[in-house]
Parts: C-alpha cells; sequence; structure tokens
C-alpha cells in the first residue's frame, strides 16, 4: 500500500559548487528546507502520541544523544524522511533540523490549491514532517570543451520512501522566504508564484556571479522520474565569462591588432620594428595558451586553445608577408612592397573580424560559426580579388591612354606637347606618386621603347639607378635629367606604338602590342 504524500521543497542557501581538478568533477552541496504531510491513523493508537512531536524534534543546537533517540524513535514510525542524489552517481543527505506534528482532529493544509486527493476536508490524522537536510552530490567529467562558455547540467533526484506517492512533482519547488523566521510553521503556505531569472539565480546560484542561469531553459522545476516516490529538479547553469573576455581575451585581441597594423610602418626603415611587434604579440598569445587554466589535467583541445591558435595563425601570415615584402625592398621593388602591404592590411584585418566573429559565435550556434566562415571568408576574398583587378585595368587603360597620347605626338613637331605627353605617361605608371621603383621603371621603358632589346632595356635602368634616392625610386624631375643626359644616347628617343588590346595589359602587366 502506497501512503499519499503532498510534498515541498525549497533551497535554504544558494548551492555550493566545488571543482575537483582530479578528476574534472563538479561537487555541490545544497542546504534544503522540505514539508511533507500524509495521513496516518495509527499514529492514533500510538502509546507515546503525546509527546512524539517533542521526541522527533531535532534542532541545530541538539547534541549527538537527542539526535540519535530521534532518529531511533523515528525509525518506530513512517516517516517521509528525504535522500537527495545525482540519479546513478548517489549522493550523501544528512538532516539537521526536525519538526514533526499530529493531530487527529485536522490540521491546516500545507497547500490548500493542491491538497492531496485522500485527505478529508478536516485533514483528520494528518501528520506534517518538517525538516532541513544537506546534500552533497557529484557530477564527474565534466566537459570543458567550450570553456569559458562552458554549461553543465546539475540534475537531483529527491526521494521518498518507496512506499510514499508523490500528488505532484511539478509544484513541489516553492519560496519559503514569505514564512520569515518561522519557516515550517503551520497554516503559511509557502510561495507558488513564478520567480524572475534574476531572483532564481540569487536563490540557487552562489553570490560570486561565477555562475548563471541559462536563459533558454524554463524556470527550474521538479519533473517526474518514472516513480511514484521521486521527483527530479535539472539545473543548466554556464560560466559568466564577462571577466575572462575583458580581462584576458580583450587583450589579446588588442595586442593582435597592434600585431596586424605593423603593416603601416614602412617596409624600407622599420622591417625590424614591424617583425618585432608582430613576434611580441605572438609570445603574448603564447604565454596564454600556457597558462593554468585550473582545470587539471585534460586531454582535449578546448574552444580557447582554437582561439589562440587563430591569433597565431594571423600573426604568422602577416609575419610571412613582411619576410616577403622585405624581399621586395631588397630587391628594390618598393612600390610593389608598398601595393602588396595597402592591399593585405584591409584583407588581413577584416579576414580577422570574420574569424573571431566566427569563434565568438561557436558557443552559441556552432553552425552559425561554420555557416560565417563558408560564406563570408569567400566572399571576401571575391572582392578582394575583384578590387585588385578592377585597380589593375583601370591603371592599365590610364597607361594605354597616356601611352596613345604620347604616341600621337611627336618629339621633332612639337616638343612641348611631346614633353607634357611624356609626363602624363610617367605619371600614370607611377600610381603612388612617389616615385617608380625598379619594376614600374622597367615597364615604362619597354613601354616607350618597344622595339628595344632586353639588353638595350637593362642598359637604360642601371643608367636611371644611379638616380634612386634613398626610398629606391626614380622622381620625374630625376628621370628627365637622365633621360636627356644618358637614356636619349642609348636607347634614342622614346617612340611608344599604337596600342591594340591585350589581356596581359588589362591585368597590369608590361606587354605592349604595336
Amino acid at each position: 500500500m502506497r501512503v499519499d504524500v503532498s510534498f515541498e521543497i525549497d533551497f535554504a542557501q544558494p548551492l555550493l559548487l566545488g571543482f575537483q581538478t582530479s578528476d574534472q568533477s563538479l561537487i555541490v552541496k545544497a542546504s534544503m528546507l522540505y514539508r511533507a504531510q500524509w495521513v496516518d491513523s495509527r499514529l492514533a493508537t500510538a502509546p507515546c502520541r503525546k509527546v512524539l512531536s517533542e521526541a522527533l524534534k531535532v534542532e541545530s543546537t541538539s547534541n549527538s544523544a537527542e539526535r540519535a533517540v530521534a532518529s531511533q524513535l523515528g525509525g518506530m514510525h513512517w516517516l517521509p524522511a528525504v535522500t537527495v542524489t545525482a540519479g546513478e552517481n548517489g549522493g550523501n543527505t544528512s538532516t539537521t533540523e526536525t519538526s514533526f506534528y499530529y493531530n487527529e482532529t485536522g490540521v491546516p493544509f500545507l497547500d490548500e490549491n493542491n491538497p492531496v486527493t485522500s485527505l478529508d476536508a478536516n485533514c483528520s490524522h494528518c501528520a506534517v514532517l518538517r525538516a532541513k537536510v544537506v546534500a552533497t552530490i557529484t557530477h564527474p567529467e565534466l566537459d570543458f570543451s567550450l570553456w569559458p562558455f562552458d554549461q553543465h547540467l546539475i540534475e537531483m533526484v529527491v526521494a521518498l520512501p518507496k512506499t510514499a506517492k508523490l500528488s505532484s512533482c511539478g509544484g513541489a519547488l516553492r519560496d519559503s522566504s514569505v514564512a520569515g523566521s518561522t519557516w515550517g510553521a503551520l497554516g503559511e503556505t509557502w510561495d507558488t508564484s513564478a520567480l524572475t531569472l534574476e531572483q532564481w539565480e540569487a536563490k540557487l546560484l552562489p553570490a560570486t556571479k561565477e555562475w548563471l542561469l541559462v536563459e533558454e531553459d524554463s524556470p527550474p522545476h521538479f519533473v517526474p522520474t518514472g516513480e511514484s516516490h521521486s521527483c527530479r529538479l535539472e539545473i543548466t547553469i554556464r560560466r559568466s565569462a564577462t571577466v575572462y573576455v575583458v580581462k584576458q581575451l580583450a587583450i589579446t585581441i588588442v595586442f593582435v591588432v597592434c600585431g596586424l597594423l605593423a603593416l603601416l610602418m614602412a617596409p624600407a626603415e622599420l622591417t625590424g620594428d614591424r617583425v618585432a611587434t608582430i613576434l611580441f604579440s605572438a609570445l603574448l598569445v603564447s604565454t596564454n595558451m600556457q597558462a593554468d587554466k585550473g582545470l587539471g589535467s585534460l586531454q582535449y583541445i578546448m574552444w580557447i586553445d582554437v582561439f589562440n591558435l587563430v591569433q597565431i595563425f594571423v600573426l604568422l601570415f602577416v609575419l610571412l608577408e613582411s619576410i616577403y615584402v622585405h624581399k621586395q625592398v631588397v630587391q628594390q621593388r618598393t612600390r610593389s612592397a608598398a601595393r602588396l602591404d595597402a592591399a593585405l592590411l584591409p584583407f588581413t584585418l577584416v579576414l580577422y573580424i570574420i574569424l573571431l566573429f566566427a569563434l565568438f559565435s561557436f558557443h552559441i550556434s556552432p553552425t552559425a560559426c561554420w555557416m560565417s566562415i563558408a560564406v563570408l571568408v569567400p566572399l571576401l576574398l571575391i572582392a578582394s580579388v575583384s578590387g585588385y583587378v578592377a585597380s589593375r585595368r583601370r591603371a592599365a587603360r590610364q597607361r594605354a591612354e597616356a601611352l596613345r597620347f604620347l604616341s600621337s605626338t611627336s618629339a621633332d613637331d612639337d616638343p612641348q606637347g611631346f614633353r607634357e605627353a611624356l609626363r602624363q605617361l610617367f605619371a600614370a605608371f607611377d600610381s603612388e606618386q612617389n616615385g617608380l621603383d625598379i619594376d614600374q621603371l622597367r615597364a615604362f621603358l619597354t613601354a616607350v621603347y618597344p622595339s628595344a632589346g632586353k639588353k638595350d632595356i637593362a642598359s637604360g635602368m642601371q643608367a636611371a639607378r644611379q638616380m634612386f634616392d634613398e626610398n629606391h625610386t626614380i622622381s620625374l624631375e630625376n628621370f628627365e635629367l637622365v633621360l636627356e643626359s644618358q637614356l636619349q644616347g642609348l636607347l634614342g628617343t622614346p617612340k611608344p606604338a599604337p596600342l591594340r588590346s591585350s589581356k596581359r595589359w588589362a591585368w597590369g602587366g608590361t606587354k605592349v602590342q604595336p
């Protein structure tokens, strides 16, 4: 035969959460209050019924002898004592306070809106057990793969003796704070109204704010376990990562951005400073990777590890770019180096932003993370290549127009017009307006002397390089001096041929088709 029991439970204090690094387990300590009401007509004939309430009473100040007597006497009667476990992982429950009340003529219902169906209108022969218990449960082998955005499920199974039959699990979790200091007084109804998320967090979780309730979950409540004498409470908590994001991740991102902005340093004079800035940022990231997270020895990659690896990847990319640019500068291709820096800086910054967005969205929705990478990165590549091709074609058209203008003028018939056309062509090749580097100079000489051989072009370049400045470029004024003093003697008067369309020319090449 099963005994119908009306059951209410509340948390006397916030949960105490401890972490054990040896096996990555979460230890939960819960202090709980509960009240149970049932009918037991046998108590009317119990020989010690008049002193039973006093004999079963246990207070926080009771000594071990008094507790032993109450436990022995309680074992002689049917009492709905509570045990709290973590499901299959078990648990330990100890009772700190207990009070018992019985009246054969009737007592108030604990919950008038949801009384036990077997009780009569006056609750005759009703007994009420009120107790405070402390339960310690363990959840082993937690998953920290999303740390510091990890979430964990706390499961508590509250069970009465197997001969008990709970009236309802859904309304068992109550708020006893309305009862004040008399948390178990008869006639006082524990609050059943829904608490806000902030109130539940203050009630259930430590005041350190290290843990928060998952907002997507419904308010905490008991659900049936499939057995009539027990109910299960599931609480999903998430780590509050705000402080860690501000103090650790944000600082890391700032230093990585500083490493990326090193591309703004002039490659000709500040290559060493660029590399030093990038390596310093990488050193900071690697230091963060080695920092102890207080989680023990984990044999799998966490979110924070992927985050740090992405920072290293981005910094390695700009480091290799800086090395290549330095090589270009050594080979006196300063304009090519500057163009590469100008193109890769916005590309790298946007790529970094996309990767950060994907990383920080992964713990919310892995699908959104991978979709953002699969969609945004190809779009970025397409936009970058399209912009590069468009700029090169625009420069090619400007050069073609300047060449047509130069080919239509004559140095003999219109010396001033020919000089102006040559200046326009020089400006078309000098896209940065800082002079021509060695590659631009070769393209310029090939365009204005289409019939000259490679050796003649090389001789002309050797003569022009004598007028290069400290940036390894030649200005218009210096080029005109070299043209008058040496180039005309080596290559003659510039005689560009009319141009036809050329794919290589459209892509910014140096091929000229007469």
